[in-house]
């Protein structure tokens, strides 16, 4: 059983009647400290034996009880469930948890963070106990590799360099009216933190919320930021740079050191990109430097005229969207970015339809306004209207005629065989401008496309 009456010494008297009496105290305690011992995480685990309602289920042994057992003796009799109905903190073999009983049935609480690990705490208590068991005296060390000791499952990974999330003052964002950085007095977040380096944060800075999101972060890193494995993160208030300041990356020079790293775009890092995505965002605003509309949005020292500054960054090594039955909609208010260091493809089964007042491949006229470049700028080729002028020009040039002593002569006629031409035979030119009127004719020919069209000016 989980809750139970628990005796304690009381301070020897010399008196043997109440209330000196020297007999053991006896109170009731409702959560027991314990050791997991099995652990069911789904239908093929031991012990499940194929039934769903014992997943998240655990074996524990309690560490106050009349019933002293091994761990590895444990029965249905020692089966505990999580207490919360959503909520539960799944724990591995060897994991100290509170147990309780309520109403008959039995449950757990934790782990319980006897270390302050996110990754694995040791149960003092049953090291205690194997010691006593064992004879031995003083202080108990654990040893690093012994698993049997710890009661720690075999298959679970040991992290211990992985470090525990911090919040770590920003002076930007923490203290914007500089007026309490000597103190560096800030609320702590909520924390949500994984056994393997990922986790996710709510709070807060000043009085701006935010939540971060974090995936296979650095095991040294003490703190979420743009170079973890991927990072979801919405922000109230201050620039992405702002809020990734402590950022690390390794140095080109020597991969095993770390030098301060400023986010920026993928793009944009790509050694042979023509153009930085930034510097073309900035066509459309340039009353902006490039850095302040993509890199300083929401910056609390340079855009104090953005009032909302609410935005939301999605980073990761790949990122996929997929829509399974459904469409995908992307729109904005003013402007979509899209850039791509290497090539952009876009592919539909059907259409793929480009509808703008104004479309240009290459350079825009923003670009080369004021540039060498400003005549090289043209339109594309509508053309069923250039098919209607050639057609139109091969026409007239078919119906021209000379004469020559009163007889018309048809153009291109051999001008040395006079006979010819007033027998009224046809010129040497006829059967080319028939071929090439006869490749004018709708949808005959192979120079206007039948898949791509333009719109009319």
């Amino acid at each position: 059983m989980g809750s139970t009456f628990v005796e304690t010494e009381r301070v020897v008297s010399d008196k043997k009647s109440w209330p000196f009496d020297s007999r053991p105290d006896s109170f009731y305690m409702q959560f027991v400290p314990g050791i997991v011992g099995q652990v069911v995480t789904n239908l093929q685990s031991p012990g499940c034996n194929g039934n769903s309602r014992k997943i998240n289920s655990i074996l524990a042994k309690p560490h106050y009880s009349v019933d002293i057992k091994k761990l590895s003796m444990l029965t249905e009799r020692d089966r505990y469930y999580p207490l919360f109905r959503g909520i539960v903190d799944v724990p591995v073999s060897g994991d100290q948890v509170l147990l309780t009983t309520i109403g008959g049935a039995q449950f757990y609480i934790g782990p319980i963070n006897t270390v302050n690990s996110p990754n694995w705490n040791i149960d003092l208590l049953h090291t205690r106990e194997h010691k006593q068991r064992n004879g031995r005296t003083g202080d108990y060390a654990v040893p690093a590799t012994d698993r049997q000791i710890k009661g720690l499952s075999r298959n679970f990974r040991l992290m211990p360099e992985l470090s525990r999330v911090q919040k770590l003052f920003n002076t930007d964002l923490d203290d914007p009216n500089e007026v309490d950085q000597v103190a560096k007095d800030i609320s702590g977040d909520m924390l949500l933190e994984g056994r393997h380096g990922n986790s996710i944060r709510i709070g807060s800075r000043n009085v701006n919320p935010y939540i971060i999101i974090s995936n296979g972060r650095n095991p040294q890193s003490i703190t979420e930021g743009s170079q973890d494995g991927s990072v979801f993160g919405m922000f109230d208030n201050g620039s992405l740079r702002q809020h990734f300041p402590f950022d690390l990356k390794p140095s080109k020079s020597d991969p095993e050191m770390f030098e301060p790293y400023v986010w920026q775009l993928s793009c944009d890092e790509h050694e042979k990109q023509p153009t930085r995505m930034a510097d073309l965002a900035s066509i459309f605003m340039p009353e902006k430097t490039a850095d302040d509309i993509i890199y300083n949005y929401g910056n609390t020292k340079t855009d104090i005229e953005t009032v909302n500054a609410n935005q939301a960054l999605l980073h990761s090594n790949r990122i996929t969207i997929n829509a399974k039955t459904d469409s995908v909609f992307i729109s904005a208010f003013q402007n979509i970015h899209i850039g791509a260091g290497n090539s952009l493809t876009l592919s539909a089964n059907q259409n793929i339809i480009v509808d703008a007042e104004k479309t240009y491949l290459g350079k825009s006229q923003h670009q080369i306004d004021n540039s060498d470049e400003k005549d090289n700028l043209q339109g594309l080729v509508m053309g069923e209207n250039l098919r209607k002028t050639l057609l139109d020009l091969v026409e007239v040039l078919m119906s021209a005629n000379g004469y020559d002593y009163g007889t018309p002569i048809a153009l291109g006629t051999n001008m040395t065989s006079i006979a010819q031409a007033s027998s009224g035979q046809e010129g040497s030119l006829k059967h080319a401008l028939d071929g090439i009127r006869n490749k004018l004719t709708k949808g005959s020919n192979d120079f206007v496309s039948k898949k791509h069209f333009i719109e009319l000016n």
